[in-house]
């Protein structure tokens, strides 16, 4: 009784074992401990090193005893300063970073994503649409921009969604007339582009996202609905259930937060007044580290980059990259536009070079549903300024005598480390900017209102006077390597504190 009966009677009641069920299980736990498995030690010393960060002493760790009233404070301590390195769902210690994220994720296990995003566990979708409504128009533009060309990247699988014959939706159907398929038993050789066909079917059926916010805020009014959890389901709007969850997962299963930057001394300065700004955060933590470690690495070998560690540049892709390239980074396996200058990201000092790269939509690929046109996208990154380790750049490569450069030899430069990469994005009818420094980045969109009814007040970009004055601390630039806007003026990147 002594031994093992309490850790036995735990296992029964936690499991709904039988007693010989509990002992197995218990003497297989004691097993394991006992050889001290590498996987627990690995955790153990993952998690020391973590409560480092905090000022505790013995308090989550003290000498160990019966009192439960102690020892129950002292687990929830734990799990409290550590709730921003745990998956919402599961809440399993993800120790593989030093960072911590600044909202709700999930790890990586797929339970964890279908119960995230169909069954509403974690960030409310109701709050962003009301507080970020042209962050979500963006995003589900973005997504539906990507589905049509059919790059779609990461694919919605994992949220028990399904689909019928020739991607009819399921939930438009009598359940009689239809076969279901879910996204994961589709065969291979067909399931990028029946997911894509039927994400669009989906997306379509999304009202307005300023319909939606004033539905919302109207039914936060009514004294019925004012006291309970509003959902999007509860609207009594004719869409599927699936269209939601497809939202959800749109807009949450990013990395990144986008923010709309609305003050004139929160813009990127000298960028155009029709270009939207937001502002990226919590980028992913394994990024945020192996950036981190390289700048480290860097100083150490260059005297160049211990006064200035990092360089920026703009990269032009096409519309439909750019959902993909908010969840992944850049990627080197498709090659869009040659290699003349080597095999890499390229990256150009001259907004003008890489707009010329950031292909347009056609307007038949828009979600039509959306606020604004998106209609073009750029990119301003920050990368490890280590040149004579990049692939190809002006400053340090032996160019011929008889040969004259052009601008694009000038002012491009190639880097093939992807870890060295950190985003700012910027989009000229959707362009994204991503600056590293305390965190930040931007995501810059130009397009005209697509529907001045269906508009938001939210939706419109605060077109100030971009030259006003102020207190505003910029990135410092290395004097080598301005990046210059149209016209040739000097690009400013504030810092945020």
């Amino acid at each position: 009784m002594d031994d093992i009966f309490q850790e036995v009677l735990a296992l029964r009641r936690r499991y709904g074992l039988s007693w010989a069920g509990a002992e197995a299980l218990h003497f297989k736990l004691a097993d394991m401990l006992t050889d001290k498995d590498a996987l627990i030690c690995q955790e153990e010393d993952a998690e020391t090193m973590l409560l480092k960060d905090y000022d505790v002493g013995n308090l989550i760790d003290g000498p160990e005893d019966m009192n439960v009233p102690l020892m129950a404070f002292r687990y929830f301590l734990r799990r409290f300063l550590m709730c921003a390195r745990c998956c919402s769902v599961c809440h399993r210690l993800q120790t593989g970073s030093t960072y911590q994220a600044t909202r709700a994720f999930v790890c990586k296990s797929p339970s964890c994503s279908t119960r995230f995003y169909r069954e509403g566990v974690g960030r409310c979708l109701e709050y962003a649409i009301c507080t970020q409504p042209t962050s979500v128009d963006t995003l589900v533009s973005l997504a539906y921009t990507a589905s049509f060309y059919e790059k779609l990247s990461p694919l919605p699988v994992g949220l028990d969604l399904r689909t019928g014959p020739r991607n009819t939706l399921v939930d438009a159907l009598p359940e009689k007339q239809v076969s279901y398929m879910t996204y994961d038993e589709v065969p291979a050789t067909e399931t990028s582009v029946q997911i894509c066909e039927a994400t669009l079917n989906l997306l379509k059926q999304i009202p307005p996202i300023a319909t939606l916010k004033a539905l919302i805020d109207a039914s936060r009014l009514a004294p019925e609905t004012a006291s309970s959890r509003l959902r999007v389901q509860d609207l009594g709007l004719p869409v599927p259930e699936a269209a939601w969850v497809l939202m959800r997962w749109v807009v949450f299963s990013s990395p990144m937060r986008i923010e709309e930057m609305r003050t004139p001394m929160e813009r990127v300065r000298s960028i155009g007044p029709q270009w939207r700004q937001f502002r990226l955060t919590c980028a992913s933590q394994q990024a945020e580290d192996g950036f981190t470690e390289a700048i480290r690495d860097a100083r150490t070998r260059s005297t160049n980059s211990k006064v200035y560690p990092s360089a920026y540049g703009f990269h032009g892709s096409p519309v439909f990259n750019w959902y993909s390239i908010l969840h992944h980074g850049l990627w080197l396996k498709d090659i869009a536009n040659g290699r003349k200058f080597g095999d890499g990201v390229y990256f150009s000092k001259m907004w003008r070079i890489a707009e010329g790269f950031a292909k347009t939509a056609a307007r038949a690929a828009q979600w039509p549903n959306r606020a604004f046109d998106i209609d073009q996208c750029l990119a301003l990154a920050e990368v490890v300024n280590e040149r004579s380790a990049f692939v190809y750049d002006f400053s340090t490569h032996r160019w011929p005598r008889k040969k004259k450069p052009t601008d694009v030899a000038k002012h491009v430069f190639v880097v093939d480390k992807t870890d060295w990469i950190i985003w700012c994005v910027c989009s000229r009818k959707c362009g994204i900017v991503n600056a590293h420094v305390l965190s930040s980045r931007f995501l810059m969109v130009k397009g005209a209102v697509a529907d001045p009814e269906r508009g938001l007040d939210d939706c419109t970009a605060a077109y100030g006077a971009m030259g006003c004055s102020g207190t505003s601390h910029f990135v410092k630039q290395d004097p080598k390597h301005v990046l210059t806007a149209d016209g040739g003026a000097a690009v400013l990147i504030p810092e945020f504190h």
